[in-house]
């Protein structure tokens, strides 16, 4: 995704969240006793309304123009706090979230949000900032701000989005803001005086087995993009000039290896595909790229850039002449090795091309699909330490003997050439007899008997 800084001091850190499990409990409401509840919070305007029905709290900003706070007071600002609470919204477009240092007397505060797939901190009607967030869920999420002074670390549903430096609270109290004609449901919020660390993600992969895209996935297309996964691959197309996909996920790298198989199905033969770095701003990016024309290139930022011919790409389809066709799979890889500055392109094995170096700090990894292509990938990975997922070597026991060492994924033909999922052959589902193994990737493939 491309990020956009807040005051330039942004870092972002995506990883699983574990909260502290210790600490003091500063204030907390479940919102299950109305009357109770009633006297914990205050509103910002008259035009702030609050309701407490199913155990929840629903807040209702009746104005045209305005946003609104339902805020908690506090006697003394928390130094150190972690807040969280469940949010309910009925749909993506209303922005909702948490008001921290809230100033009742001037609506002062640093407010940190929710909505239209982002995720925004800043001074409300001065200095907001936003990033596209993959983490935020269209109508529920659970959002968690932890400060340590001026140090705020933010996690939507579970996950470590962002760590801010220099973040400077104007009051003390704890606010709710809810934007104009809007009606959002709080639940379980939770203050406590620990500072909830996250840490770093250094690795990420897909292997679209599951037949859907990881949440972590951001997509940016244009003109129509298709994005679908199906059959255990990735399928992207781009149907006409200017359409194109670019989708990648946060993980943060400075040495590592960035890896994918691309199958070209159909397509203009001089449109280009492959693999891309984004740093943290607009214009801080790298690709490279294929095409079904076996030509590659790579570059820095958004200047253009030629393409060179090479017979180690495979590129498109076979056709015999009679309908007949033999699909060809490349494997693309980025190797950014310890102590160099070089970013290395290989295609198939093959070094083709390296960049000097880029000039920024890879904050996201993942893919582009430009003009007028129908290409399926699979096995995306990004990270510093790349494993091949093998099943193990074992023996299968119920009445039948099947040992076998292949990736995970892959496909298998039987005698008469029919496709036979390997995970049949794994449970034993199919009848006896010799079975070919056939990954995306070529040379990924063995021979399994079934007795």
């Amino acid at each position: 995704m491309i990020k956009k800084t807040f005051a330039g001091l942004f870092t972002f850190l995506i990883a699983g969240l574990a909260f502290a499990a210790h600490g003091t409990v500063l204030f907390e409401d479940n919102f299950s006793s109305g009357a109770q509840s009633s006297q914990n919070w205050s509103i910002s305007n008259p035009f702030i309304a609050a309701a407490f029905t199913g155990g929840a709290c629903a807040v209702t900003n009746s104005s045209d123009s305005f946003s609104g706070y339902y805020f908690h007071e506090f006697t003394v600002k928390p130094a150190v706090f972690t807040a969280s609470a469940k949010i309910t919204r009925s749909s993506d477009s209303i922005i909702c979230g948490f008001a921290l240092g809230f100033n009742s007397e001037n609506m002062g505060s640093i407010a940190v949000f929710l909505g239209n797939g982002a995720l925004y901190m800043g001074t409300p009607g001065k200095d907001v900032q936003g990033i596209p967030c993959p983490y935020v869920a269209d109508e529920q999420n659970v959002l968690a701000v932890s400060m340590s002074g001026s140090d705020c670390n933010i996690f939507v549903n579970n996950q470590f989005v962002q760590a801010v430096k220099d973040v400077n609270t104007p009051g003390k109290n704890f606010a709710f803001i809810v934007s104009a004609k809007s009606t959002v449901t709080f639940d379980d919020l939770v203050i406590t005086d620990v500072f909830t660390q996250g840490s770093e993600r250094t690795a990420f992969s897909d292997d679209f087995g599951s037949g859907s895209l990881k949440v972590d996935w951001s997509i940016n297309s244009a003109n129509a993009g298709i994005v679908s996964v199906g059959e255990g691959v990735l399928n992207l197309k781009t149907s006409a000039a200017g359409t194109y996909v670019i989708m990648n996920a946060d993980v943060k790298m400075t040495d590592f290896i960035m890896s994918a198989e691309f199958k070209h199905k159909s397509g203009i033969g001089t449109s280009y595909y492959g693999l891309r770095l984004d740093g943290d701003t607009i214009g801080k990016q790298a690709i490279f790229v294929i095409t079904a024309g076996r030509t590659y290139g790579a570059a820095v930022g958004t200047q253009s850039f030629n393409l060179s011919s090479s017979q180690k790409i495979r590129g498109a389809a076979y056709d015999d002449g009679t309908g007949n066709l033999t699909f060809f799979v490349d494997t693309l890889k980025v190797v950014k090795l310890s102590g160099s500055s070089s970013y290395d392109f290989y295609v198939n094995g093959n070094l083709l091309t390296s960049l000097p170096g880029i000039d920024f700090s890879v904050a996201a990894a993942g893919l582009v699909c430009m003009d007028s292509l129908n290409i399926d990938v699979d096995n995306f990975y990004a990270g510093v330490d790349p494993t091949p997922v093998k099943h193990p070597y074992m023996t299968k026991r119920n009445n039948s003997s099947l040992r076998y060492a292949v990736y995970r994924g892959s496909m298998a033909a039987d005698p008469m050439g029919r496709s036979v999922n390997v995970n049949r052959l794994i449970n034993g589902k199919v009848s006896s007899g010799i079975y070919m193994t056939r990954g995306m990737q070529m040379g990924s493939s063995a021979v399994i008997l079934k007795k």
